[in-house]
């Protein structure tokens, strides 16, 4: 097999693979395993869509131009903006569940009270946001092999269980539609298409080229089977499982596996924050122009002082963030593939996908009025 091909999927499947995995168990407990397989495999195939959509737009411009660039050529200057804020706005709010998750981890290793666990973190992942790390990708490495670990370690430890969460549930709309935020948040890979197409692109110039559209699809489906395995994991060991999974396995799991639990749960959210983070700067300084201090104080400040004013509850912000901020992008991001591609004879996805995002927001919003 071409080995562009298979760094090109592994590098969009990293990008993928993060916090989200640790809201799935609660969501699959939540509507029944057999209806959250469903939603899986739907959703999936709706971000396999998304993702090609995504690439096919960045191939057609020169290389180096990203979503913001893309949002101002076919969504207009204003709308474009509007587009590259809400990018922001996503961003900074995940650094906020990466706090809120850091509390599960640092408790399992120390007994530290939430509180303190949070500013912990928070210094941790602020102090190398500014930091120029040229090991960066090789962090992004480490975090996703941390996941990985712990995804198998409790599937592996929970083999002797029976598993005895039910197909499907009773369930009134508000429940049907939980799985929207979470599903979208841990199967967004949108950020690692541009590094998917450059592998491609250089693969394509060192005379081994390979199939973009094919290495999307395995880098998006790749997650999706440590999605599952983890999820069956949680669930034989906590039929009941907390909305982080971690806390409610602590006390079956023996010591030993819970702090190395607690190590590799640290490291697997730790180094994702400062690289988000980082690409906050680079949003706040290259696309919208603010000072270097003025970009500094509002990474600083906006995810812990979003904690500090009530914003706790991992399952809900992961939700929020999906359910509303990425259900935008991806609006944005088939908006911007139907212009560059006016004539495409797939178009019609187009209208699936717009369907699911939409149906995403209202419920977003339906939740937070009532």
């Amino acid at each position: 097999m071409n080995r562009n091909f298979i760094f090109a999927s592994s590098l969009l499947a990293r990008t993928i693979i993060g916090a989200g995995i640790f809201s799935l168990p609660f969501v699959f407990y939540s509507v029944g395993f057999g209806i959250g397989m469903l939603y899986l495999f739907v959703f999936v195939l709706a971000y396999c869509a998304m993702h090609i959509m995504y690439a096919e737009s960045i191939e057609t411009e020169p290389e180096g131009h990203d979503f913001a660039h893309l949002a101002r050529k076919y969504l207009g200057k204003k709308l474009g903006t509007f587009a590259v804020l809400i990018t922001l706005i996503e961003l900074l709010i995940v650094l906020t569940a990466y706090i809120i998750l850091s509390q599960s981890f640092f408790s399992i290793l120390f007994g530290m009270p939430g509180i303190y666990a949070a500013i912990l973190f928070w210094l941790l992942g602020t102090i190398f946001i500014f930091v120029d790390l040229k090991w960066i990708e090789r962090v992004s490495v480490g975090s996703v092999l941390f996941l990985l670990i712990t995804a198998f370690i409790i599937f592996q430890y929970s083999l002797p269980h029976v598993f005895t969460t039910p197909t499907s549930k009773s369930l009134d709309l508000f429940v049907l539609l939980l799985p929207f935020g979470p599903l979208f948040f841990a199967l967004n890979g949108r950020p690692g298409i541009s590094k998917t197409v450059a592998v491609w692109r250089s693969a394509k110039k060192s005379n081994s080229p390979f199939s973009l559209r094919k290495a999307i699809i395995v880098g998006t489906l790749l997650p999706s089977l440590v999605y599952i395995i983890f999820v069956i994991g949680v669930l034989k060991l906590s039929p009941i499982p907390s909305q982080d999974a971690i806390s409610g396995i602590a006390n079956i799991l023996p010591l030993w596996i819970v702090k190395l639990l607690g190590v590799f749960g640290f490291f697997a959210i730790w180094a994702p924050y400062f690289m988000i983070g980082s690409n906050i700067k680079d949003i706040l300084e290259k696309d919208l122009r603010f000072g270097r201090w003025i970009a500094a104080w509002l990474i600083i400040l906006i995810p812990i002082g979003l904690f500090f004013s009530g914003v706790t509850q991992f399952l809900s912000v992961i939700g929020f963030v999906g359910g509303l901020f990425l259900a935008l992008e991806g609006i944005f991001v088939v908006t911007i593939w139907r212009r560059a591609f006016p004539k495409s004879r797939f178009r019609s996805v187009s209208y699936f996908l717009y369907l699911l995002f939409i149906l995403s927001i209202a419920y977003e919003i339906i939740f937070i009025i009532f």
